[in-house]
């Protein structure tokens, strides 16, 4: 006989009308659980089907032009590197609603195929716990795996989302990736985070492409990669806008717009500008006493 497993407690309590066992659950899982409830949600029923119309799909499509073009050419790049069939990558705005999908044959024919496509709104109100309106939810990187979903239904569904933040630190799109089964996909879930930072990072060179943007990391041989922070500057030394990646290893700094170079860094801007200007890799140490590797990637106009 075979014992219930933390999760099957916790879902018959859920769909029972009980109080779940929180400790059964991640944190994060637990805690859509509860705004699903707070919703008026039955995990037993079925998620509403929201879903906008088509002229309001493309107008918001032509709104989110650039972010748009730049998801785009990530969904195609996981659709090819993610193994197996049965899959979905789709493309969502800040609220939630899915603009663009991408997917095989078997997945699209699918339940849950025909009920993930452009127009559809994935926001937690409407859909219960799902990965995307957690992602939403929470602006960070979320993973529901089969019978985590809020809604009974969704429970043979793994997902995976990931927020896209612009310069300005705003939640401006989502990218996720769905496969219909409960395996834990933990290489999807990594290659929709990389997506969405390479999305993030192409904004930044986009949006402020007048400006200095600097690419740094405590390894050199690291500089070229999404775990590089990126920086852009005024041609004053102004911070404009850091990355995620460059807020994380500036932790305890003020990297955020309008701070100074000077405010992170110990050398002189204009002194580190040279440097770089020339071609070469600066090494500098922040003010938090960690020296770090800079490099030039986007010269000021």
């Amino acid at each position: 006989m075979q014992l219930a497993t933390p999760l099957d407690r916790a879902r018959l309590a859920l769909e029972n009308g009980q109080r779940f066992p929180e400790a059964a659950l991640p944190p994060a899982i637990a805690e859509s659980w509860r705004r699903s409830l707070s919703f008026g949600l039955d995990p037993r029923g079925a998620p509403q089907e929201a879903v906008i119309a088509f002229a309001e799909v493309a107008r918001r499509r032509e709104a989110a032009r650039n972010l748009r073009a730049l998801a785009l050419a990530e969904m195609s790049q996981l659709h090819a590197q993610i193994a197996g069939s049965n899959f979905m990558i789709a493309f969502a705005d800040a609220e939630g609603v899915v603009l663009d999908t991408l997917s095989d044959r078997v997945f699209a024919d699918s339940e849950a195929g025909r009920h993930i496509i452009p127009g559809s709104v994935w926001n937690e109100r409407e859909r219960g716990g799902n990965a995307l309106g957690l992602a939403l939810a929470t602006e960070a990187p979320a993973a529901v795996y089969g019978r985590e979903h809020f809604f009974a239904c969704h429970g043979a569904l793994s997902c995976m989302a990931a927020p896209v933040i612009d310069p300005g630190g705003r939640l401006v799109g989502l990218i996720d990736a769905s496969c219909a089964n409960e395996a834990r996909q933990q290489h999807t879930h990594a290659l929709v985070r990389m997506a969405a930072v390479q999305v993030e990072n192409g904004l930044m060179f986009g949006e402020l492409r007048e400006h200095f943007i600097f690419a740094f990391h405590p390894r050199a041989e690291f500089l070229d990669t999404l775990s590089a922070g990126l920086l852009a500057a005024s041609s004053e030394g102004e911070i404009l806008a850091v990355n995620r990646a460059g807020v994380a290893l500036l932790a305890g700094l003020p990297a955020r717009k309008g701070a100074a170079f000077a405010g992170l860094f110990e050398r002189r801007f204009g002194e580190a500008l040279d440097e770089m200007l020339s071609g070469r890799v600066a090494r500098i140490r922040d003010r938090a006493g960690s020296g770090v590797y800079m490099a030039c990637r986007q010269i000021a106009r």
